[in-house]
């Protein structure tokens, strides 16, 4: 017999170029208000029965469901935040809101349907050409999409669930909850998969079958780093005479250099985290 033990709740999608919630999509901040628009993810339920816990999708929220005993409990709480930030990670939806369960999430988890993948209905950020009088430009649209989180994504990294591994989703998830900061955050992030190696040259050996690209690397670590040409959010402060490069982080996603670095800061360490999951897995 399972019963609700947490809720979480999004009120937005992370910082990124990739994704937003859907664009007609209302949150409430008051009780009193009604949420409107598409849903963000329609009723259904996914099992981990290995951990004695049902997670129930509902719209913006996930209500935790498990077996009220002592050690499934404990298990449970050993999870709960990796697997919240993993969650948050793959969906690009910010589950940042904690609450508790409400009455009628007692009866629902016998009525919406059991799947292995879960759907989130998101817009997509389309970059798109526009031509005036022979001169052509690009705008920023935004697309309908549906994102997928396979419960072997789940259970994959709940098996190969590594502290260096769940450092670099939360340094990532900084990065994307203070964007002023971001450079710094995601250069933690690959950090501590490289510290989970002890080098560099051990890391490019054991990631390598898996895509790891070290010129990549070799950019954020510049980007971070660089003190003769330095951007203005690295970690050092530039050498003498050196010139500042300007990172405007208020608007990250128009100003075309801005953008550029945060899209390579942000590729770089997805990818990094992806392929250090499937070296896990892989072990």
């Amino acid at each position: 017999m399972v019963k609700p033990y947490f809720c979480i709740q999004a009120s937005s999608s992370i910082m990124n170029p990739h994704y937003e919630l859907p664009t007609d999509r209302i949150i409430k901040m008051y009780p009193h208000e009604e949420e409107k628009g598409t849903k963000i993810v329609k009723p259904c339920k996914l099992s981990l029965r290995k951990y004695g816990l049902i997670l129930l999708f509902n719209d913006n929220r996930i209500i935790f469901f498990t077996e009220c005993n002592d050690t499934t409990i404990q298990k449970v709480n050993t999870i709960f935040e990796p697997l919240r930030y993993f969650i948050i990670y793959k969906s690009f939806v910010n589950y940042n809101v904690d609450s508790w369960p409400q009455e009628e999430d007692a009866s629902l988890i016998n009525e919406v349907p059991e799947v292995d993948t879960v759907l989130f209905n998101l817009s997509q950020i389309v970059k798109k050409q526009i031509e005036d009088k022979g001169h052509k430009g690009y705008y920023y649209d935004m697309e309908p999409c549906v994102l997928k989180l396979k419960r072997q994504d789940i259970e994959d990294f709940l098996v190969t669930l590594n502290y260096n591994l769940v450092l670099a989703i939360c340094y990532y998830l900084m990065g994307c909850e203070n964007p002023k900061y971001f450079l710094i955050e995601n250069y933690k992030c690959v950090e501590a998969i490289k510290n989970h190696f002890g080098n560099n040259k051990s890391m490019q050996q054991k990631l390598e079958s898996y895509g790891f690209n070290m010129s990549d690397y070799r950019k954020l670590y510049r980007y971070a780093n660089d003190e003769r040409k330095p951007l203005s959010i690295g970690r050092h402060a530039p050498k003498k005479n050196a010139q500042l490069l300007y990172i405007d982080v208020k608007h990250l996603l128009e100003e075309p250099k801005s953008r550029q670095v945060f899209e390579d800061s942000e590729r770089i360490c997805r990818s990094m985290i992806d392929m250090f999951i499937l070296y896990l897995k892989g072990c």
